[in-house]
């Protein structure tokens, strides 16, 4: 079902996976977001970059809403959102 109807991006540092953000939930013209960045590859702006990779990628197939939920006591999630 992931292959049919989602996608993501993820990111590499010196050959090993950094992050990544993939789609969930999709509808027609909308999608949810989650992205997780790897414990020792945090506050490098890797998060930022994976999201606007994603956003680029999404709006340029069609998607016009994008969903991003996260629990308030995440606030590196909610700051990011918010860039």
């Amino acid at each position: 079902d992931f292959l049919a109807k989602s996608f993501g991006v993820c990111a590499i540092q010196e050959n090993e996976l950094a992050g990544w953000c993939l789609s969930e939930y999709n509808t027609e013209g909308r999608c949810e977001i989650g992205i997780e960045t790897i414990s020792e590859y945090r506050q490098r702006g890797i998060a930022t970059g994976l999201t606007l990779a994603f956003l680029e990628h999404a709006f340029a197939n069609g998607i016009t809403e994008v969903g991003w939920h996260c629990f308030k006591r995440n606030l590196p999630s909610a700051r990011t959102a918010l860039k």
